[in-house]
């Protein structure tokens, strides 16, 4: 499951289980405009060594790949089969991980192209993203000085589960979906086109 909530220039996504989010974006320095795409998410799978160290902390075991050798998601909001077993009660947890990211472009920035009031407004956004949030603790909170990438153009976000990311890689998912845009297509498009490409 991934949650992703978009205000005032800033990313803030929650995720639990095998749902991965990326975020692509074109950034623009001295040797020319370059497309790029970071992951936002943390997935959740049992196979991870901080994953199956926990899980084993907890009582359960790793079996195969998967928790109790039934689930490979090592978080996950149901799946109260092995929640109601009291050995694995704690092994299969449904705490999310947090992100939040600012995204910004200099055209719509208060405080003009790059300057302070940029990043002054920036810094804004990121604190009341963190304040909505609880305070919870964010990774990656800014990812750059100026609190975020000058972007020539709209970024956009893929949020699919591992039915796409155990048979795309992060390079094949992202250049379906710019492909899919720069026709001026219908919205929907890009999920029909990875989907399509996914059963080749």
């Amino acid at each position: 499951t991934t949650i992703v909530l978009c205000t005032h220039g800033v990313v803030a996504v929650g995720n639990l289980g095998d749902c991965r989010a990326l975020l692509c974006f074109c950034e623009t320095d001295d040797y020319g405009t370059a497309e790029s795409h970071r992951e936002i998410t943390v997935a959740h799978r049992a196979t991870d060594p901080a994953e199956k160290a926990r899980i084993t902390q907890a009582g359960g075991f790793v079996l195969n790949g998967r928790v109790m050798g039934v689930l490979e998601p090592s978080r996950a909001i149901g799946d109260w089969d092995l929640k109601r077993n009291p050995k694995s009660r704690h092994a299969v947890s449904s705490k999310p991980s947090l992100n939040v990211q600012v995204v910004r472009k200099n055209d719509t920035d208060t405080g003009g192209s790059g300057g302070k009031g940029a990043r002054s407004t920036a810094g804004r956004n990121s604190k009341r993203a963190e304040k909505k949030m609880g305070g919870a603790r964010l990774m990656n909170a800014m990812h750059s000085s100026a609190g975020g990438a000058d972007l020539p153009r709209d970024p956009f976000m893929v949020i699919a589960s591992d039915g796409v990311w155990d048979f795309m890689t992060d390079d094949e998912v992202v250049e379906c979906v710019q492909k899919s845009t720069r026709f001026g297509l219908d919205r929907s498009e890009p999920a029909r086109r990875l989907v399509a490409r996914r059963r080749r």
